[in-house]
């Protein structure tokens, strides 16, 4: 919500158009569509098969977490997806972002609006080549570290670990 307010108090200063993906009762979708800035899309949820056609029109996604103690410890889910999809996303400086992801394969800044607004221009100022570059990049680190797949691996062998650690203390 505080990302969509960010949006929304600093679309005059946005060169380029924004499309955003909410859920219709949102509070910062409301204030989105309450601007009646042209260059701004809200979108409603979507079915999978739509969504998925529609992601690949996105230039990127936003990641921006407000650095809670929750958020500070947990896995950012919705930004895992966007890469997994081969979308690159806006970042603001958590522990987990900057232990995944470098300058070269997202899009960092500061949780502010003059950041946000700044991070959004360049962005529509990059060609899709560029982009890709990117998307690619985080991808790439999103498959070989946060796949299913790795992560099952990973926690089989972090219990069998704690497992025989326990029959060895026993």
């Amino acid at each position: 919500e505080k990302v969509g307010a960010i949006l929304a108090s600093s679309g005059a200063e946005i060169d380029g158009m924004i499309s955003v993906a909410y859920v219709g009762s949102s509070v910062a979708a409301t204030l989105l569509r309450n601007l009646g800035d042209k260059r701004i899309n809200v979108h409603p949820a979507q079915p999978r098969a739509q969504l998925m056609r529609t992601l690949q029109s996105y230039d990127a996604g936003i990641g921006l977490i407000p650095p809670t103690d929750l958020y500070i410890v947990s896995s950012p889910t919705k930004t895992l997806e966007y890469y997994a999809a081969g979308i690159p996303a806006i970042l603001n400086h958590l522990p987990e972002y900057e232990a995944l992801f470098d300058e070269s394969s997202a899009f960092f800044c500061e949780l502010t609006a003059e950041a946000i607004s700044a991070m959004v221009s360049r962005i529509h100022s990059m060609s899709r080549k560029e982009l890709q570059q990117i998307a690619h990049k985080g991808r790439e680190i999103v498959m070989r570290q946060r796949s299913y797949a790795v992560m099952a691996e990973n926690l089989y062998h972090f219990l069998n670990k704690q497992l025989l650690h326990r029959t060895d203390a026993e």
